[in-house]
């Protein structure tokens, strides 16, 4: 019995071991085909396959040099693509630099919630180089994680850096225009005065947000805003680069302050930092730069050439100032440039006005001629003013002409008759009334007929029937020309001339100036006024027989003209004593 109950015992337990092995299997396989619960998450994300990611990066920068310059906003583009057959979640994007002083970023990393298969997302990391930054390189780094751990591998590039290149507002000079006045280039009371001011990026980095403001700080200089405004926005100045602002303003009677206005210009950027305010320097009542626009600008490389700019001409400006004044010097001065609409010839002469007026400031600054007592003036003269001026010219002669010293600057057509005489045309003055035109030979003879110290023609004219715009005068009259040199001269009389034989006296247009007038300028600039007649003789030859050629694809050959009591000593006069 005892041994019956120990079988039945022994069967119980195993039937239940067996009850329990099967449960444990069934849980076993409950728990298998649970993951899916426990770990569903998982396993859903990936169900249709893996990820596979690739990734580009690349760096952009606005200048186009491919450096982070100090001061510069870049970026780093980062493109992630998702080769794989499943989608990638939660992919970070992190990056670091090496050495990042003088470095910002605006973030270092980013994230992707999902990126699904064939599919790219491109992101950008800012950075920028502040001020301090220098030549040298940074060494970044970029590390991409996904929550699977299907991450793409890690990438280092350098970006080469360079130190800022800062940009630099100048005031350069200021011009201008008389839009109601007197047309002398001079500003007076009471005339309207448009103004050019040219401004130039002197620096190596480029300008942004460029402003320029116009300040007058006198009540009794008004500025008139019709045109334009005194606060005007420029943009961008890139280095070496230039631009002209204008506006316009009139001195009323009621202003009592100083020659030199009271007028500024202020010049901003972006930064805040590299601009400034600027006095114009305009004078009143005092022969001023006329207003013409020359842009230049530089070429952006390494280090940028600053190229210089500038309104006016180079002539035009730094005239030598000797400093001594000779009361015993006189000139007169004719320029004649608009025939047309004063019914004379029917050929204006380029820029004649123009080198009248210079010649007038040479006159007063390097010869040393008193401007309000010693120097007669002439624009546009008609037959009857330049009579009546010459008569004056040659009254100052009759007293004490031993002293004095006579300078004659002419700039105008001149004209051949059928005799093949020469004659200064005034504006009014068509060809079939030529006899009442200065005829060349007997103004000579007056200027020497006193016997003055010494009498200096400039002629910058020709007689071959021609003009400084190519327009054949004599047409009709074909043949008649004559060389101004040939003309027997007497006296202490000199005569520089700006052609010889038939040749035409043609403009320098680039310089604004006939070709002769130019080269007078350069010659008494370069030499600051110290130069012997000789001298003077040699450079006009020699500059304008080269450029008369090169330039207007003409001959030009100055000739001078001198009296036979000078030949041997002519060389050796200065034209400051």
């Amino acid at each position: 019995m005892k041994k019956i109950f120990l079988i039945l015992v022994n069967f119980y337990l195993c039937f239940q071991l067996s009850i329990q092995n099967h449960q444990v299997k069934a849980q076993t396989v409950t728990e298998i085909e649970g993951i899916s619960t426990k770990q569903s998450f998982s396993i859903g994300k990936y169900a249709n396959g893996i990820p596979m990611l690739a990734t580009t990066q690349k760096f952009v920068e606005p200048s186009g040099n491919k450096l982070l310059d100090g001061g510069e906003d870049a970026y780093i583009e980062i493109t992630i693509t998702n080769n794989g057959e499943g989608s990638a979640f939660e992919v970070k994007a992190a990056m670091t630099a090496d050495n990042s002083t003088n470095i910002t970023f605006d973030k270092t990393s980013e994230v992707i919630s999902e990126l699904k298969s064939g599919v790219s997302k491109t992101i950008k990391m800012d950075i920028s180089g502040n001020e301090n930054l220098l030549d040298g390189s940074k060494k970044f780094s970029i590390t991409f994680d996904e929550s699977g751990g299907f991450k793409a591998a890690p990438c280092n590039f350098t970006v080469n850096t360079q130190k800022m290149k800062s940009p630099q507002l100048a005031f350069i000079e200021a011009g201008i225009e008389e839009i109601q006045g007197d047309k002398n280039n001079i500003i007076s009371q009471n005339e309207l005065i448009r103004v050019a001011v040219l401004i130039q990026n002197t620096g190596q980095g480029d300008a942004t947000g460029v402003e320029s403001k116009i300040v007058i700080t006198d009540a009794s200089i008004v500025p008139v805003l019709k045109t334009y405004t005194l606060s005007q926005s420029i943009g961008t100045l890139t280095s070496g680069s230039s631009k002209t602002v204008y506006f316009d303003f009139s001195v009323t009677w009621n202003y009592a302050g100083s020659d030199i206005l009271p007028i500024s210009i202020t010049l901003s950027e972006a930064k805040g930092k590299f601009g400034g305010t600027f006095p114009l320097n305009l004078s009143l009542n005092k022969q001023t730069l006329a207003a013409t626009d020359i842009k230049v600008d530089g070429t952006y490389s390494t280090d940028t050439e600053i190229k210089d700019v500038s309104l006016g001409i180079d002539v035009d400006k730094n005239i030598p100032k000797i400093g001594k004044i000779n009361t015993n010097r006189f000139a007169l001065i004719i320029g004649n440039e608009n025939y047309v609409k004063n019914k004379g010839l029917q050929a204006d002469v380029t820029f004649a006005l123009r080198d009248a007026q210079v010649f007038k400031e040479y006159a007063i600054n390097t010869l040393g001629i008193p401007d309000k007592t010693n120097i007669i003036y002439l624009e546009d003269a008609t037959a009857t003013e330049m009579e009546e001026e010459i008569d004056n010219f040659l009254k100052l002669m009759e007293i004490s002409p031993e002293k004095r010293e006579f300078f004659v600057y002419y700039a105008g057509h001149g004209y051949p008759d059928e005799n093949k005489d020469a004659y200064l045309m005034p504006v009014d003055v068509k060809a079939d009334y030529i006899k009442n035109a200065i005829k060349l030979s007997d103004f000579y003879t007056r200027l020497i007929e006193k016997n003055p110290k010494q009498v200096t023609v400039f002629l910058d004219a020709c007689f071959s029937g021609g003009g400084r715009t190519g327009l054949d005068l004599v047409t009709a009259r074909s043949g008649v020309r004559i060389n101004p040199n040939s003309t027997t001269v007497s006296g202490n009389l000199v005569i520089f001339a700006a052609t010889s034989e038939d040749e035409i006296s043609k403009p320098y247009d680039e310089k604004q100036h006939g070709m002769f007038s130019y080269f007078l300028f350069k010659a008494l600039q370069d030499y600051g006024g110290k130069l012997t007649y000789g001298q003077l003789a040699d450079e006009l030859v020699e500059k304008i027989g080269t450029y008369s050629i090169t330039i207007n694809k003409e001959q030009q050959t100055p000739k001078v003209n001198v009296s036979a009591k000078l030949i041997d000593t002519w060389e050796n006069l200065n034209m400051n004593d």
